[in-house]
């Protein structure tokens, strides 16, 4: 099951207007961050922002990461990089977009995962039901091919010599 930091980034997913917020708050303390410690961080503009993207991303999904890694980008060229130079904004948007796309996938990969669990528990309840309802020899095919499923469900197998290997 989830744990409570992914139920609550699935709420905040369904609201957008709550990612677009922790989009411009992300970037908005990534900055200050960086502006506070710039003298330490002197050579690394990026390095306060990409979490502000990933946070973003996870919290508010890929279009409010998409907004953070614009609002992140022209944060960063405005304040901290003196020169503008073609090759380092691709480098920034590729990394960027990569990260965004890295954690959609990751809360798509979760929410298939939930989804899938309850899908499994709902047909394991039923066959529980079916099994009490028909008589205790009841075996559904699909249960009397997997000798695993047989002995979570404590059925036996009647034949002598059957394809689960159990020769009962």
């Amino acid at each position: 099951m989830p744990t409570p930091i992914h139920r609550a980034a699935r709420v905040f997913r369904g609201h957008p207007a709550i990612g677009y917020l922790v989009a411009f708050a992300s970037v908005g303390i990534g900055t200050a961050l960086q502006w506070w410690a710039r003298d330490s961080y002197d050579g690394s503009p990026f390095l306060t922002i990409y979490p502000a993207v990933v946070i973003t991303a996870f919290v508010g999904g890929y279009p409010a990461g998409l907004l953070s890694a614009v609002l992140a980008g022209l944060s960063q060229w405005y304040f901290f990089i003196p020169q503008f130079h073609w090759l380092a904004l691709l480098s920034y948007l590729v990394d960027a977009v990569i990260c965004v796309l890295l954690i959609e996938y990751v809360n798509r990969s979760l929410q298939k995962e939930t989804e899938a669990k309850k899908h499994q528990a709902l047909l394991r309840e039923e066959l529980r039901t079916a099994s009490k309802i028909f008589s205790p020899s009841f075996k559904p095919s699909f249960v009397s091919a997997c000798p695993a499923a047989m002995r979570r469900f404590r059925l036996s197998c009647s034949r002598t010599s059957c394809s689960t290997g159990c020769r009962r």
